[in-house]
């Protein structure tokens, strides 16, 4: 699955990604503060990881990756806001 997803498989992401929703969600939760933001991050993230997929090493884990790049957005996101 990992390097179906680094060569731009969506559908292989789509599984990537199925156990790791809740924890993304979760950590936007928590780094927003609000559940609305968190769902907007959630789907900015989703966008982003596809949209990066030839960034992604598929000789490593797919889940540090993914929650890199969800902090990541939660912080840009908490900088435009305050």
């Amino acid at each position: 699955l990992q390097v179906r997803f680094h060569n731009g498989d969506a559908a292989a992401f789509s599984a990537l990604v199925a156990p790791h929703t809740d924890t993304v969600y979760t950590l936007c939760l928590r780094i927003s503060g609000n559940a609305t933001e968190a769902e907007d991050l959630v789907q900015d993230t989703l966008l982003r990881a596809l949209s990066k997929h030839q960034s992604y090493d598929p000789s490593r884990s797919f889940r540090p990756w993914l929650l890199t790049i969800t902090t990541n957005l939660c912080r840009d996101r908490l900088r435009t806001v305050w």
